[in-house]
């Protein structure tokens, strides 16, 4: 059985730093934030090998064996894994169509296991409830790293990401990034419960 280490929480935690801390142990890969894979791609943004996203090898055989064609990744479902369906978990036979819905993650994660030959993938996603969903896979055991970082060093990083207009970090203004820290940080606490996923809360500082 695969085991995934996935580290949940907000944005600008260091999910970035534990991945690839995480990522130096025997066995492990660190895959980043699978959930922006499709962006990547669009993009072609740099790979942390240092090559653009569609020349890289082992993503390249990654996606291959996974969906054939980086073509097929199916974008606008990777686009739905935000927090605000996490109530869709609680509807009846809801674990067995998020699953099939969303059977591009498995494939991902098998396709990544069995190319970096690796036992453990560190995803660093965050998404509350991708992680939900990751854990619907029978065949994928699922070990949640809550990280929280002290709200006002995420907040100092973010405003730093605003002041230089990037993305939607600028769009963002303090008390909203300290409503959504409170509540993406009980949801990440609460929604293992409910997938029934290993959790362990680690903080930053």
């Amino acid at each position: 059985m695969l085991k995934v280490i996935y580290i949940s929480g907000t944005g600008k935690s260091g999910s970035t730093l534990l991945g690839k801390l995480l990522g130096q142990i025997d066995g492990f890969v660190d895959v980043g934030e699978l959930i922006n894979i499709d962006t990547q791609f669009d993009h072609d943004a740099k790979c942390g090998c240092g090559v653009n996203a569609r020349q890289c090898e082992f993503w390249g055989r990654v996606v291959d064996s996974a969906l054939g064609s980086v073509d097929l990744l199916n974008r606008p479902r990777w686009h739905r894994l935000k927090t605000r369906y996490i109530p869709l978990l609680l509807l009846p036979g809801s674990k067995r169509r998020l699953a099939s819905y969303f059977k591009q993650l498995h494939r991902l994660h098998m396709a990544i296991s069995d190319v970096s030959g690796s036992g453990v993938n560190v995803d660093s996603s965050k998404s509350v409830f991708y992680g939900a969903v990751l854990g619907l896979f029978p065949d994928i055991e699922v070990y949640t790293v809550h990280l929280v970082r002290d709200v006002r060093a995420s907040e100092g990083s973010m405003y730093r990401l605003k002041t230089e207009g990037m993305g939607k970090f600028a769009r963002r203004n303090t008390w909203w990034n300290s409503v959504r820290w409170m509540a993406v940080n009980f949801l990440a606490e609460s929604v293992p419960k409910i997938s029934g996923t290993r959790y362990l809360r680690v903080r930053y500082e």
